[in-house]
Protein backbone atom coordinates (compact mmCIF):
# COMPACT_ATOMS: atom_id res chain seq x y z
CA UNK A 1 0.00 0.00 0.00
CA UNK A 2 1.49 3.60 -0.57
CA UNK A 3 2.00 5.58 2.09
CA UNK A 4 0.22 8.87 3.08
CA UNK A 5 2.58 12.14 1.56
CA UNK A 6 1.27 14.97 3.89
CA UNK A 7 4.56 16.20 3.88
CA UNK A 8 6.53 18.85 2.72
CA UNK A 9 10.06 18.69 1.85
CA UNK A 10 12.29 19.83 4.88
CA UNK A 11 14.50 22.93 3.98
CA UNK A 12 18.03 20.83 4.21
CA UNK A 13 16.16 18.48 2.20
CA UNK A 14 14.28 21.20 -0.29
CA UNK A 15 15.55 19.42 -3.40
CA UNK A 16 16.22 15.88 -2.90
CA UNK A 17 13.16 14.86 -4.63
CA UNK A 18 13.76 16.55 -7.46
CA UNK A 19 17.34 15.33 -7.78
CA UNK A 20 16.42 12.18 -7.75
CA UNK A 21 13.48 12.11 -9.90
CA UNK A 22 16.23 13.94 -12.21
CA UNK A 23 19.20 11.45 -11.86
CA UNK A 24 16.47 8.93 -12.93
CA UNK A 25 15.03 10.58 -16.07
CA UNK A 26 18.70 11.16 -17.41
CA UNK A 27 19.85 7.27 -16.84
CA UNK A 28 16.28 6.48 -18.58
CA UNK A 29 16.49 9.01 -21.50
CA UNK A 30 13.25 10.48 -20.60
CA UNK A 31 12.13 13.72 -20.68
CA UNK A 32 10.34 15.46 -17.25
CA UNK A 33 6.97 16.27 -19.95
CA UNK A 34 7.42 12.74 -21.29
CA UNK A 35 7.73 10.68 -18.10
CA UNK A 36 4.59 12.88 -16.53
CA UNK A 37 2.61 11.97 -19.37
CA UNK A 38 3.66 8.36 -19.30
CA UNK A 39 2.89 8.00 -15.60
CA UNK A 40 -0.68 9.39 -16.34
CA UNK A 41 -0.06 12.65 -15.07
CA UNK A 42 -0.15 16.35 -16.04
CA UNK A 43 2.28 17.17 -18.37
CA UNK A 44 4.43 19.45 -16.05
CA UNK A 45 3.86 17.59 -12.58
CA UNK A 46 7.11 16.74 -12.85
CA UNK A 47 8.46 20.56 -13.69
CA UNK A 48 6.39 21.40 -10.72
CA UNK A 49 8.37 19.40 -8.95
CA UNK A 50 11.41 20.48 -10.19
CA UNK A 51 10.49 24.30 -9.54
CA UNK A 52 9.98 23.98 -5.94
CA UNK A 53 6.03 24.90 -6.83
CA UNK A 54 4.79 20.59 -5.73
CA UNK A 55 5.84 20.73 -2.09
CA UNK A 56 3.14 18.10 -1.17
CA UNK A 57 2.76 15.52 -3.99
CA UNK A 58 -0.21 12.85 -3.94
CA UNK A 59 0.98 9.45 -2.46
CA UNK A 60 -0.70 7.92 -6.05
CA UNK A 61 1.28 10.57 -8.04
CA UNK A 62 4.72 9.44 -6.33
CA UNK A 63 3.30 5.92 -6.85
CA UNK A 64 3.20 6.41 -10.89
CA UNK A 65 6.59 8.14 -11.21
CA UNK A 66 7.91 5.39 -8.95
CA UNK A 67 6.68 2.78 -11.43
CA UNK A 68 7.63 5.01 -14.56
CA UNK A 69 11.17 5.90 -13.14
CA UNK A 70 11.66 2.19 -12.48
CA UNK A 71 12.45 2.82 -9.05
CA UNK A 72 11.39 1.24 -5.61
CA UNK A 73 8.65 3.39 -3.88
CA UNK A 74 10.66 4.23 -0.96
CA UNK A 75 13.60 5.84 -3.35
CA UNK A 76 11.04 8.63 -3.65
CA UNK A 77 9.28 9.07 -0.77
CA UNK A 78 12.53 9.15 1.75
CA UNK A 79 13.32 12.76 0.07
CA UNK A 80 9.84 14.00 1.54
CA UNK A 81 8.99 14.23 5.42
CA UNK A 82 6.66 14.99 7.33
CA UNK A 83 5.17 18.36 7.92
CA UNK A 84 6.23 19.96 10.93
CA UNK A 85 3.50 20.98 13.28
CA UNK A 86 2.46 24.31 12.90
CA UNK A 87 4.33 26.65 15.46
CA UNK A 88 2.64 27.81 18.57
CA UNK A 89 0.59 31.34 17.59
CA UNK A 90 2.97 34.07 19.41
CA UNK A 91 1.06 35.97 21.87
CA UNK A 92 1.88 39.13 23.08
CA UNK A 93 3.69 39.22 26.19
CA UNK A 94 1.34 40.12 29.31
CA UNK A 95 2.03 43.71 30.32
CA UNK A 96 3.55 43.92 33.63
CA UNK A 97 1.87 44.99 36.38
CA UNK A 98 1.71 46.99 39.38
CA UNK A 99 -0.31 48.80 42.51
CA UNK A 100 -2.13 51.76 42.33
CA UNK A 101 -3.68 52.60 45.51
CA UNK A 102 -7.84 53.20 45.99
CA UNK A 103 -7.78 56.51 47.86
CA UNK A 104 -11.14 57.06 47.49
CA UNK A 105 -14.77 57.11 46.71
CA UNK A 106 -16.79 58.50 43.85
CA UNK A 107 -20.48 58.58 43.09
CA UNK A 108 -22.12 58.02 39.80
CA UNK A 109 -24.96 60.39 39.39
CA UNK A 110 -24.48 62.00 42.48
CA UNK A 111 -22.16 64.81 43.54
CA UNK A 112 -20.51 63.80 46.68
CA UNK A 113 -18.20 65.19 48.34
CA UNK A 114 -14.81 65.23 47.51
CA UNK A 115 -13.60 63.10 50.34
CA UNK A 116 -10.17 61.28 49.85
CA UNK A 117 -9.71 58.41 52.70
CA UNK A 118 -7.24 58.55 55.61
CA UNK A 119 -4.16 56.77 54.22
CA UNK A 120 -4.94 54.04 56.72
CA UNK A 121 -7.64 53.28 54.44
CA UNK A 122 -6.30 53.12 51.30
CA UNK A 123 -5.89 50.10 50.00
CA UNK A 124 -3.65 48.73 46.91
CA UNK A 125 -4.99 46.90 43.87
CA UNK A 126 -2.90 45.12 41.25
CA UNK A 127 -3.81 46.19 37.48
CA UNK A 128 -1.73 45.65 34.52
CA UNK A 129 0.74 48.98 33.73
CA UNK A 130 -0.25 51.73 31.74
CA UNK A 131 2.69 52.12 28.79
CA UNK A 132 0.43 55.77 27.53
CA UNK A 133 1.90 57.40 30.69
CA UNK A 134 4.76 56.50 31.86
CA UNK A 135 6.03 58.29 34.98
CA UNK A 136 1.81 59.37 35.58
CA UNK A 137 0.92 59.14 38.99
CA UNK A 138 -2.58 56.82 39.15
CA UNK A 139 -4.62 56.57 41.66
CA UNK A 140 -8.11 54.37 42.10
CA UNK A 141 -11.33 55.22 43.05
CA UNK A 142 -14.90 52.93 44.04
CA UNK A 143 -17.76 53.75 42.20
CA UNK A 144 -20.98 54.02 44.50
CA UNK A 145 -24.38 54.74 43.17
CA UNK A 146 -26.16 53.90 39.42
CA UNK A 147 -25.56 56.25 36.93
CA UNK A 148 -23.01 54.84 35.16
CA UNK A 149 -24.23 51.33 36.00
CA UNK A 150 -24.32 50.57 32.36
CA UNK A 151 -20.65 51.00 32.20
CA UNK A 152 -19.35 50.69 36.10
CA UNK A 153 -21.96 48.79 38.16
CA UNK A 154 -21.70 49.70 41.89
CA UNK A 155 -18.01 48.29 43.41
CA UNK A 156 -16.40 48.96 40.21
CA UNK A 157 -13.06 50.60 40.72
CA UNK A 158 -11.99 52.99 37.89
CA UNK A 159 -8.04 53.62 38.02
CA UNK A 160 -7.36 57.85 37.16
CA UNK A 161 -4.69 60.24 36.31
CA UNK A 162 -5.48 63.81 36.53
CA UNK A 163 -5.86 65.56 33.24
CA UNK A 164 -2.95 68.27 34.49
CA UNK A 165 -0.45 65.41 34.88
CA UNK A 166 -1.21 64.11 31.46
CA UNK A 167 -0.99 67.52 29.40
CA UNK A 168 -4.08 67.24 27.46
CA UNK A 169 -8.06 68.25 27.57
CA UNK A 170 -10.25 64.96 27.72
CA UNK A 171 -11.88 63.35 24.07
CA UNK A 172 -15.23 62.57 23.57
CA UNK A 173 -16.10 58.83 25.20
CA UNK A 174 -13.90 59.44 27.26
CA UNK A 175 -15.10 58.97 31.12
CA UNK A 176 -14.01 61.48 33.15
CA UNK A 177 -13.92 62.79 37.04
CA UNK A 178 -15.72 66.30 37.87
CA UNK A 179 -15.84 68.65 40.28
CA UNK A 180 -18.15 71.40 41.63
CA UNK A 181 -17.89 73.70 44.25
CA UNK A 182 -20.12 72.68 47.20
CA UNK A 183 -22.96 75.41 48.85
CA UNK A 184 -20.48 74.19 52.42
CA UNK A 185 -17.96 76.18 50.14
CA UNK A 186 -15.73 72.53 49.74
CA UNK A 187 -15.92 70.19 46.38
CA UNK A 188 -18.51 67.63 45.52
CA UNK A 189 -17.34 65.34 42.78
CA UNK A 190 -18.79 62.80 40.40
CA UNK A 191 -18.16 60.56 37.63
CA UNK A 192 -19.37 60.98 34.10
CA UNK A 193 -19.30 60.35 29.82
CA UNK A 194 -17.34 63.91 28.28
CA UNK A 195 -19.23 64.37 25.02
CA UNK A 196 -18.54 67.36 21.95
CA UNK A 197 -22.06 68.02 20.55
CA UNK A 198 -22.83 70.56 18.17
CA UNK A 199 -19.95 73.02 19.88
CA UNK A 200 -20.89 72.58 23.38
CA UNK A 201 -19.26 70.01 26.25
CA UNK A 202 -22.00 67.70 27.59
CA UNK A 203 -21.05 65.58 30.48
CA UNK A 204 -23.66 62.41 30.40
CA UNK A 205 -24.62 59.48 32.71
CA UNK A 206 -24.42 56.07 30.90
CA UNK A 207 -27.50 54.31 33.38
CA UNK A 208 -29.90 51.82 33.16
CA UNK A 209 -32.20 54.27 36.13
CA UNK A 210 -34.47 56.37 34.84
CA UNK A 211 -33.69 58.80 37.61
CA UNK A 212 -30.06 59.30 35.70
CA UNK A 213 -30.58 60.28 31.94
CA UNK A 214 -30.30 64.01 31.87
CA UNK A 215 -26.76 65.47 30.83
CA UNK A 216 -24.58 68.59 32.52
CA UNK A 217 -24.01 71.39 29.74
CA UNK A 218 -20.81 72.67 30.67
CA UNK A 219 -21.07 76.47 30.32
CA UNK A 220 -17.98 78.53 27.90
CA UNK A 221 -16.23 76.82 24.46
CA UNK A 222 -13.73 75.77 26.24
CA UNK A 223 -13.72 72.90 28.16
CA UNK A 224 -12.96 73.59 32.45
CA UNK A 225 -10.24 71.36 33.21
CA UNK A 226 -8.21 71.31 36.87
CA UNK A 227 -5.74 68.94 37.79
CA UNK A 228 -7.32 69.36 41.40
CA UNK A 229 -6.24 66.97 43.72
CA UNK A 230 -8.95 65.55 46.11
CA UNK A 231 -7.38 65.87 49.56
CA UNK A 232 -8.99 64.39 53.05
CA UNK A 233 -11.63 66.12 55.05
CA UNK A 234 -13.21 67.64 51.89
CA UNK A 235 -10.87 70.26 50.85
CA UNK A 236 -9.40 70.95 47.74
CA UNK A 237 -6.77 72.44 45.55
CA UNK A 238 -8.56 75.69 45.05
CA UNK A 239 -9.48 75.73 41.47
CA UNK A 240 -8.26 79.33 41.00
CA UNK A 241 -7.39 81.63 43.12
CA UNK A 242 -9.14 84.99 41.26
CA UNK A 243 -12.61 82.93 41.34
CA UNK A 244 -13.13 83.28 37.91
CA UNK A 245 -13.24 79.27 37.22
CA UNK A 246 -15.92 77.68 36.12
CA UNK A 247 -18.18 76.20 39.23
CA UNK A 248 -18.09 72.73 37.18
CA UNK A 249 -14.34 71.18 35.92
CA UNK A 250 -13.07 67.67 34.92
CA UNK A 251 -10.55 66.58 36.88
CA UNK A 252 -9.40 63.54 35.93
CA UNK A 253 -9.85 60.68 33.28
CA UNK A 254 -10.61 57.28 33.80
CA UNK A 255 -7.83 54.78 32.05
CA UNK A 256 -8.78 51.38 33.51
CA UNK A 257 -11.78 49.29 35.28
CA UNK A 258 -11.93 46.23 37.35
CA UNK A 259 -15.41 45.24 37.76
CA UNK A 260 -17.00 43.24 40.28
CA UNK A 261 -18.10 39.80 39.29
Amino acid sequence: MACALYAVIVPHMENVLADRINARLKALGLSARGAAVKAGLHPDAIRSIQRGKSLNPRSSNVAALARVLEVPLEYLTDAVREVPPAPAPTRRPAAPLGPVFVRGAVQGGVWREALEWAGTDWYALTVPSDNRWPGIERFGLEVHGSSMDRLYPAGTIVVCVRFNDIGREPRPGERVICLRRASSGGYEATIKEYQFDKGRHVLWPRSNDPEFQQPIVLVGDHVPIVGTKILPHGHAESFSDDGGCPDIVISALVTQSVKPE
